[in-house]
């Protein structure tokens, strides 16, 4: 078989395919015997493969015994996921937590494409493990435990292969761009395998095929708005399902236009199971990130701080302290700190338990203590308010309390630091599908909130907020004007009644239904678009609202149904049983749905957004992406006016320069 010369220039390889020592397999492939001598917790490993068509759903290459997995193996799978290039460690950490399996990576086909030549490479560098296919980044993992070592582990190399090269060592990021063929070819790679970065964060995710964005910690300082964020793999499986969670960060000064910066603070230790939410803080100069270690291990959370000195580049620091009695240590997590300028003292909230409840099954609590100088903590008696990832903030002589409860963001509402808290009648922050909204200030008098939405499991897309105070000290919130996604000019309707009586205007609609359902159907709608009209109901009005995505004559759709007397709305499939509530996708208590609103609807993709009059919003993911081009409007058992009616397709959310 012809091997390839290695691009780079090292006479420290372990061991290469050019050496000579090995013989060839009855397969066309090669065999080797001899040592690798590959031992400890670094490695790289780096092969040049010819891909066809017609390979897929083989082995590309693996060192081991001949009987069990306990090394490597790099394979090209083609099975019912479809096909897969996917690269398999096992390392020597002997415990029941990694389930009795190797640590897994891949990436679709479809991204690197089926055919062709391609340099993958492996690099484990301890606290991690990475892949790289021409030098881009397209999975990573986090092992525990260092290379099993035996004499007696084959190296076999399948006939598609062109060179092999293995390294007892930590190749540089610069020595990757060499091997791939250099750093105009892994640019030209890495935008037809990933895209490109959007410069607009709102309804954004990481990119990559298995990646999402997790909880969100924004602060405001200087000027710029700063996202902190967890990046997350494989919602939340990564590491043996302890989530391998980093802090990534991106900033802006006009919620505009966004640039990302390093991970503010990366798992740098195999004993860090997951770098878990917290908050920053800015004290006299030094920017503090403030954040939980999950053990890898099940031993105590531990309660750490990074620093920084320009708010970007951030050096981890020792382990502040773990919670002691009466709170449970383990599963401590979520930091958030905050500082009463009465007194002087800081203040941090931890999610956690206490060890024995007042009411049996009510364990949950906020951990309180307390420092003057932000490095020594003392325990303080608990926060009886449930929930987790709090956000604790004063905003015009009103102060909040924001907890996840199951991850729905709900607040408490006091005129002094740390309360007495009151729950206000809604204590819904947002939609029941935006979790853990914490917030920040931005500019003189706005407050920012950034939560997420999932993407069929834990970690998704980002959804920002401006959140709204009412005169009585309450919050709403409406969408961010900096953040709407462009539009193109709005498409002209032409409208086909189906049921019940209609009439039109310019931009206007009246629907009639006295006693039944009115449906009129718009065809021909892009499939991503912005929808605003000023909604004028009729007085005693049962329900109605549109339906987006629609087919057919009502067969299929998104309703947004609208009841102003149970002061309800929300999503649900066309044909449904109306008896059924569908909170996940609903709000509830919103007042005036029996008067003139402005109902502003964002169709993106697989998201359905909604902003009521500038003070509710609600979004959802669906859960059947439907690809109609039908928007249907429907009244029933009443009247209603959709005045002032835009469809406006969206532009295609991309960066500036693309």
């Amino acid at each position: 078989m012809a091997i390839d010369k290695i691009p780079l220039n090292d006479a420290k390889v372990n061991w290469c395919m050019s050496d000579g020592s090995s013989t060839e397999s009855s397969t066309g492939g090669l065999q080797v015997a001899n040592d690798l001598k590959l031992k400890g917790c670094v490695m790289t490993l780096y092969t040049q493969i010819q891909f066809t068509l017609d390979k897929w759903g083989s082995s590309i290459l693996s060192w081991s015994t001949t009987e069990v997995l306990d090394g490597f193996r790099l394979q090209a799978i083609d099975d019912n996921s479809g096909k897969v290039l996917r690269f398999e460690l096992e390392t020597d950490w002997d415990d029941s937590r990694n389930e009795d399996r190797p640590l897994r990576l891949g990436v679709p086909a479809s991204m690197i494409g089926e055919a062709g030549c391609r340099h993958v490479i492996v690099r484990f560098t301890g606290p991690k493990l990475e892949l790289f296919v021409d030098g881009v980044l397209v999975d990573e993992e986090w092992p525990v435990g260092a290379l099993k070592s035996a004499t007696s582990k084959l190296l076999l190399v399948s006939g598609n292969v062109k060179q092999v090269a293995v390294w007892n060592r930590v190749l540089s990021d610069d020595e990757i761009v060499i091997l791939s063929g250099g750093k105009e070819m892994v640019t030209h790679r890495n935008l037809e395998i990933l895209g490109t970065e959007r410069t607009t964060l709102n309804y954004w995710k990481p990119r990559g095929h298995n990646t999402s964005a997790g909880d969100c910690m924004p602060s405001f300082h200087n000027g710029r708005f700063h996202l902190f964020y967890l990046f997350d793999r494989r919602h939340h499986g990564s590491k043996w399902h302890l989530g391998a969670h980093q802090w990534a960060h991106a900033s802006s000064t006009d919620l505009k236009t966004w640039e990302h910066h390093p991970f503010a603070v990366p798992i740098s230790r195999q004993w860090e199971g997951s770098i878990c939410t917290g908050s920053t803080f800015f004290h006299r100069g030094t920017y503090y990130a403030f954040y939980a270690a999950r053990m890898h291990d099940g031993r105590p959370g531990q309660l750490t701080v990074a620093t920084s000195t320009d708010g970007i580049h951030f050096t981890k620091g020792d382990s502040l302290f773990t919670l002691a009695p009466p709170y449970e240590p383990v599963n401590a997590r979520d930091p958030n700190v905050s500082r009463d300028p009465e007194t002087g003292l800081f203040h941090m909230l931890v999610t956690t338990q206490v060890l024995d409840p007042p009411i049996p099954g009510q364990a949950a609590c906020l951990a309180h203590l307390v420092s003057c100088d932000l490095l020594t903590w003392e325990q303080q008696e608990p926060v009886w308010v449930p929930g987790e990832c709090p956000d604790c903030f004063e905003w015009n002589g009103w102060h909040y309390l924001l907890t996840g409860h199951e991850g729905v963001t709900r607040y408490r509402i006091s005129r002094s630091w740390f309360g007495p808290w009151k729950r206000p009648r809604v204590d819904l922050l947002d939609g029941p599908q935006s979790y853990v909204m914490k917030t920040a200030k931005f500019g003189e008098n706005r407050r920012i909130g950034v939560a997420w939405v999932g993407e069929h499991g834990w970690g998704g897309h980002t959804v920002f907020r401006e959140v709204v105070q009412h005169e009585d000290g309450t919050l709403g919130s409406a969408w961010v004007p900096e953040m709407i996604p462009h539009t193109d000019d709005p498409v002209s309707l032409s409208l086909d009644i189906l049921a019940g009586e209609m009439s039109t205007g310019v931009k206007r609609l009246t629907m009639s239904a006295p006693c039944e359902l009115g449906i009129t159907a718009a065809r021909g709608v892009p499939r991503n678009f912005h929808f605003c009209s000023r909604v004028v109901p009729r007085a005693g009005s049962a329900a109605f609202g549109l339906a987006v995505r629609g087919e057919g004559s009502y067969e299929k759709g998104h309703e947004l149904r609208v009841e102003p007397f149970r002061r309800k709305i929300g999503w649900r499939p066309c044909q449904s049983n109306t008896v059924e509530e569908r909170e996940r996708f609903a709000l509830y208590d919103v007042e005036g749905l029996d008067q003139p609103f402005t109902l502003n609807v964002l169709v993106l993709d697989d998201l359905l957004d909604i902003c009521v009059d500038n003070r509710r919003t609600l979004i959802v993911r669906m859960e059947e992406c439907l690809e109609g081009d039908t928007l249907f409007f429907f009244a029933y058992c009443g009247q209603v006016v959709f005045e002032d009616i835009e469809i406006r397709p969206l532009k295609p959310l991309v960066s500036e320069s693309s």
